[in-house]
């Protein structure tokens, strides 16, 4: 299972995930680890940015080096929904940010949403991945704040974060997930704060291990260290999924409550705002 899962985490490839550890995954709300995303392209582009200043490049040379790596890693993994919205999120704010200028939070979301359904309509409709990837960084977008604010009693900044991050992309992904899948995780915060930074040396590991992969020595001293955390994630994962409370199976919601869920949650939004609460 870890080689499946390196595959998953570092490369998109998901197809050799045995079904129980995939069940886990979906009983702890942690799936969206082992799809390519913007964690991943941000790695992907911190990387590559210290690699070129490192290198003696200035910062706009290797801003060009990082946007050429986006693109190369998003072929590599497939060109996923997920990776596609990640990487033309990421090249617009790394656009913005080598111009210098500020972007509001929602523009960069709704131009990777255009192109990507201006090439593919049928994402819109048919593409569960796509619609989850795309309500998840709203919510974390507009929601982000409001749930720190409400974790604020916890000590440790790191977990308030995973936490506040979790709950706010649930909050608009729950009513897609519970209409398709008629199942909600109920342990989702608390384990995504132990397996979601095990995400990133995962992905420094994986990258590395890709670039010396020819040499069996040098791909076995970045694989074994990979291996000894892909362990503890599947220990986690299913430690977690094995409690009877992780999940609870709710029925499939109709579209009828998603129609009605939505606006909702907006007029939610603007209330928290008035009130000075996000």
């Amino acid at each position: 299972p870890e080689s499946a899962l390196f595959g998953a985490m570092v490369f998109g490839y998901q197809k050799e995930i045995p079904q129980k550890l995939k069940n886990d995954f979906n009983r702890t709300g942690t799936t969206h680890i082992l799809a390519i995303s913007g964690m991943n392209i941000s790695i992907v582009v911190l990387m590559l940015m210290n690699f070129g200043l490192l290198m003696g490049l200035w910062r706009r040379q290797a801003f060009w080096l990082a946007l050429i790596g986006i693109v190369v890693f998003i072929l590599l993994v497939g060109s996923p929904a997920s990776a596609v919205r990640a990487g033309v999120m990421g090249a617009l704010l790394l656009w913005a940010k080598n111009r210098g200028r500020l972007v509001l939070v929602w523009r960069p979301i709704v131009l990777a949403a255009f192109f990507m359904s201006l090439f593919n309509p049928s994402l819109l409709v048919f593409n569960i991945g796509f619609q989850l990837s795309f309500l998840a960084v709203l919510g974390i977008a507009y929601f982000n704040n409001f749930w720190s604010d409400m974790f604020r009693w916890i000590p440790l900044k790191f977990a308030r974060e995973l936490i506040a991050i979790s709950m706010a992309a649930q909050i608009t992904t729950w009513p897609i997930i519970l209409y398709n899948f008629g199942t909600v995780s109920l342990i989702s915060p608390i384990a995504n704060i132990f397996i979601v930074p095990l995400l990133t040396p995962i992905m420094f590991l994986g990258l590395a291990f890709a670039l010396v992969f020819w040499n069996t020595l040098l791909a076995q001293l970045f694989l074994w260290p990979a291996w000894l955390i892909l362990h503890f994630v599947v220990k986690l994962v299913s430690g977690f999924g094995a409690i009877s409370w992780a999940s609870v199976n709710l029925g499939a919601g109709g579209l009828v409550f998603v129609l009605i869920y939505y606006p909702s949650l907006i007029w939610f939004y603007k209330f928290l705002e008035k009130r000075n609460l996000n």
